[in-house]
């Protein structure tokens, strides 16, 4: 396990060259191959994998994730994180920095709907709200017009 600390400060160099999306998208490939190893070899239901999935990264201190709404007919899965770790040692910040937590719910929503989904955070505690909101579905749903969300794609 990479120490928290080690992340931050990898992501905040990585934002000086505006590589620091490479966070998201290597924890949502990781975490698709643990999820689909879940799935595969403890013959697990996708939903059960991803209540294990979140439990995992409360017990591993990522932060208390709540589920919103999970919708399998419309592909959408919505959480909030109470005590997001990644936000808190990242300190103030005018975006989303969540980068890690967000790659595991895009993998989770991908084994869960069967079909490649990716994560934007909605809201976030580096930004000053009381929790981080995400949402997972698949990319084609998310609006592009707005550069908060297409710098969270990219």
């Amino acid at each position: 396990i990479i120490p928290l600390d080690y992340l931050v400060t990898l992501q905040k160099k990585l934002e000086q060259t505006g590589t620091d999306n490479q966070i998201y998208l290597a924890s949502k490939e990781m975490g698709y191959r643990w999820f689909k190893n879940m799935y595969e070899y403890f013959k697990i239901k996708p939903e059960d994998v991803t209540k294990w999935g979140v439990r995992i990264l409360s017990l591993a201190g990522w932060g208390e994730t709540i589920f919103v709404d999970v919708d399998l007919k419309g592909e959408k899965l919505m959480v909030k994180v109470k005590n997001a770790a990644q936000a808190k040692k990242y300190g103030t910040s005018n975006h989303p920095v969540d980068y890690f937590i967000r790659g595991c719910y895009a993998s989770g929503a991908t084994v869960l709907f069967g079909k490649d989904c990716h994560c934007i955070e909605t809201s976030c505690a580096a930004n000053g709200a009381d929790f981080c909101e995400f949402i997972a579905q698949p990319i084609e749903r998310f609006g592009k017009e707005d550069p908060s969300i297409l710098r969270q794609l990219l």
